[in-house]
């Protein structure tokens, strides 16, 4: 069984998020802050993570590096338009940006083409 994590500040949409994905038999992780993703990260690998970080967060540059700042970090698909704030931090991790979407299709269909490759 594959596990995500996502890292949303928002408790609906990790609510939405963490259904739709366990639905479809993934192991789900969630997180509101990368503190929080920086301690389910050292329990164990993921095999993807999904971020929206909030605007306000992101300026914390330490915070981020230390979840994005690690080897062998599994895939990342970032759901928002934060891909700059995370590629400033991290501009070498490769990822997929996806713009949040009340359809939650446009996600899971992201994460079965992600985790196909990886």
């Amino acid at each position: 069984m594959k596990t995500i994590l996502i890292i949303e500040p928002h408790a609906n949409l990790r609510r939405l998020y963490e259904d739709a994905l366990s639905r479809l038999g993934y192991n789900i992780l969630t997180a509101w802050h990368p503190r929080q993703a920086e301690q389910k990260i050292d329990l164990g690998q993921p095999d993807l993570i999904i971020v929206d970080p909030p605007s306000g967060v992101c300026g914390e540059t330490k915070s981020w590096t230390g979840v994005f700042g690690r080897e062998n970090l599994p895939p990342i698909i970032l759901n928002a338009g934060a891909g700059d704030s995370i590629s400033a931090l991290s501009p070498s991790r490769p990822h997929l940006s996806l713009c949040k979407s009340s359809e939650i299709e446009c996600l899971t269909e992201a994460v079965s083409r992600v985790l196909a490759r990886h």
